[in-house]
């Protein structure tokens, strides 16, 4: 009995240091001032990224696999349309909107669905396979909505250990994430 008793309390502990863990990661991730990526270079960044891991939000349980598409407008501004399963209407739909670049903050305005309008810290990007985003938009609750995107559908297992040696410096893994598409 005692045994068990000592296997259980492992367990346990297990759990609790991972539980720690991962509320370091959501508080860190939520806290902009704790991003270490910096130099973030908006032209490297445009063309099409495929969201392929996330930290789910509630609100994405009925939306899977967004493509965004980030553009430049002959006047400077940085356009976007994204488009995304939804699993209800069993159809793609498209946002547009604009994005406003700070830092290494992107704001995201889409005109037509407001509701999906916030602001993403970029955690890390090589510009070239992955990027990875995270924006918080209830910061009393520390629950980030994180994103892993690549420029590829079917990235190569090089371009996924990149990302996940990026999120380790952020305390998380791909294996953190769930993977929707």
């Amino acid at each position: 009995m005692a045994g068990l008793l000592s296997i259980t309390g492992k367990v346990l502990l297990i759990h609790v240091v991972c539980l720690i863990q991962s509320l370091t990661a959501e508080e860190l991730i939520c806290d902009p001032t704790k991003i270490v990526f910096k130099g973030f270079n908006v032209d490297q960044y445009l063309g099409v990224w495929h969201e392929i891991y996330h930290y789910p939000p509630k609100h994405q349980e009925r939306y899977l696999c967004f493509i965004d598409d980030y553009k430049k407008s002959p006047s400077g501004d940085i356009n976007i349309t994204s488009t995304v399963y939804d699993k209800t209407e069993k159809k793609r739909v498209t946002l547009t909107g604009t994005v406003h670049v700070s830092l290494n903050i992107l704001e995201l305005i889409f005109d037509n669905h407001r509701e999906w309008s916030t602001q993403y810290f970029l955690l890390g990007t090589d510009y070239t396979g992955y990027s990875i985003i995270a924006g918080c938009p209830d910061i009393e609750s520390k629950k980030p909505n994180a994103y892993v995107l690549f420029r590829s559908q079917n990235p190569s297992e090089s371009v996924k250990k990149a990302a996940d040696e990026t999120l380790k410096t952020y305390n998380l893994s791909l294996n953190d994430f769930h993977k929707e598409c």
